[in-house]
């Protein structure tokens, strides 16, 4: 009896010395996992190493969720705990230096990954640069992530004496070096003002959006201006109001006429008024022979010895049609000349709705390639780019239509182009002759010298400049009438007419 009384006590001792065993967890806040363990009790916890955290610099292991109350590891554990990590966002130190002014610097503390405020500092007939990150001023930044204690560097130029201007152009938020219609368009403002002793300044709006292009005509207004210069379509809204509310200036509209529509589908304006589609008496709106660059277009191809044609318009609208009108015209005028035939597949006459690059795009140009045509005149602007890829691809040709800004590739036979420099030189000449033509819709053409095409950058095999001018000497005397509808094209196109139905030429 005594031997069992013993063991059971033995068995209590050895009981009662077994520690209990506690689960600690970690709730690190960041993308570090670090797994829950068990400790015995009145055993401590081993701090577990913490991963780096872009942006925190790490500040402990809390017992609360709000991160109020510490943990000691010199704790012995008692119970099951969850130990909280606290991450405190890291500070950075920017700097912004004025140099050669004599300023003091402007010191900010910027959370990390956060943008700097740049200020705009400002100084009395000068004009601040910018902010640069480098002493030599030649990376210029607007928005930038801080992520370590950096210095900016700006500066001031002094501004040019106020001095009011003669001519306004109004261009994109891009400004004039985009290879195309501003440009274009700026270099006939620059060559004019310079043989006729005018003062132009180009306006670069926040957008596209009317209200800005608006604001920007004003403050060219308010500079002086007494013509204001808007290039393309993007700017008929423009000027329907700039001709409503500023009488007194004259407005250059090149390639749009003035309306006050926003919406065609609903026919909604501007004003909230009913649709005006009106040229006011102190506007100048013109547009290109669309039908005479297809023409060139379909002349020139031929007369260089390709024979299997294709064509790719943009979006169907009227100058697009007008464009394919032509180029069927003057490809099977220049074939009746020398006598041989000439071919468009079934397929290879056809729009597509956009003026932009697109792999579809391509892909339409791509298959024209693949049954045999050797050229394809396309209108759909930006979009030219995609059928570059595909002839490069294909060792066959294309032509590019309006602007002259696809260049360095042997793929491209000629562009034939709308000089929106030619023509602003020619409608500025008339206005400071007193001879400027407002209140109506003007075309230009091969007789106004509106349109052309560049030598310079085109790859002939055999047509040259006489034949260049002998064409332009036709068509500009009355010999040639190009045809701009698809009754006309037929007439034209004789017995050749069977080729095309009107629902392919003019496409609902």
């Amino acid at each position: 009896m005594k031997k069992i009384l013993l063991f059971i006590t033995m068995m209590l001792i050895l009981t009662g010395c077994t520690n209990e065993e506690y689960t600690i967890s970690f709730v690190t806040n960041s993308d570090q996992l670090i797994e829950s363990i068990m400790i015995e009790e009145n055993n401590q916890v081993t701090q577990p190493e913490v991963l780096d955290k872009d942006g925190y610099e790490f500040e402990g292991w809390f017992t609360n969720e709000t991160l109020t109350e510490s943990y000691d590891f010199d704790t012995l554990v008692q119970n099951d705990t969850s130990l909280y990590i606290k991450w405190t966002l890291i500070e950075n130190t920017v700097t912004y230096i004025i140099l050669d002014f004599n300023m003091e610097p402007i010191t900010e503390l910027i959370n990390y990954g956060d943008i700097g405020t740049f200020p705009t500092p400002t100084l009395e007939n000068h004009t601040f640069t910018g902010w640069y990150v480098n002493g030599d001023m030649s990376v210029l930044v607007s928005d930038y992530a801080i992520t370590e204690d950096i210095v900016f560097y700006g500066t001031f130029i002094q501004d040019d004496p106020i001095q009011e201007i003669d001519i306004a152009l109004i261009v994109g938020p891009e400004g004039v070096n985009d290879t195309g219609m501003y440009q274009n368009t700026y270099e006939g403002i620059q060559l004019f003002s310079t043989e006729n002793n005018k003062i132009s300044k180009y306006y670069k709006p926040l957008s596209l959006l009317t209200d800005d292009l608006i604001s920007a005509a004003q403050l060219a207004i308010s500079e002086g201006a007494d013509v204001i210069v808007l290039p393309g379509f993007l700017y008929e809204n423009t000027a329907f109001y700039l001709q409503t509310h500023y009488p007194e200036i004259t407005i250059l509209l090149l390639d749009g006429a003035p309306h006050n529509v926003v919406d065609f589908a609903t026919m909604a304006t501007i004003d909230g008024g009913s649709p005006e589609f009106t040229t006011g008496n102190n506007t100048s709106s013109s547009f290109f022979r669309e039908d005479e660059l297809g023409f060139m277009a379909g002349y020139i191809a031929v007369s260089d010895g390709y024979t299997n044609l294709g064509y790719i318009g943009g979006m169907a609208v009227p100058a697009i049609v007008r464009y394919g009108i032509g180029y069927v015209a003057g490809a099977f005028y220049a074939a009746d000349e020398q006598d041989i035939d000439i071919t468009f597949n079934d397929g290879t006459y056809l729009y597509e709705p956009v003026f932009w690059e697109t792999p579809t795009l391509q892909a339409k140009a791509e298959f024209m390639y693949s049954i045999g045509v050797e050229v394809i005149f396309t209108t759909t602007m930006e979009g030219s780019r995609s059928v570059v890829r595909a002839a490069n691809l294909s060792d066959a040709k294309m032509i590019h239509a309006e602007f002259d800004n696809i260049t360095g590739t042997e793929s491209l036979l000629t562009t034939v182009i709308k000089g929106y420099d030619n023509l602003v030189y020619a409608l500025l000449t008339d206005y400071y002759n007193d001879e400027l033509e407002t209140g109506m819709i003007s075309v230009f053409g091969l007789e106004e010298t509106a349109i052309y095409i560049n030598f310079d950058n085109s790859n002939f095999s055999s047509f040259s400049d006489t034949k260049y001018n002998n064409l332009i000497n036709k068509i500009t005397s009355g010999v040639i009438v190009i045809p701009t509808d698809y009754d006309t094209l037929v007439t034209f196109l004789g017995e050749d007419a069977v080729n095309f139905e009107r629902d392919t030429i003019e496409p609902n």
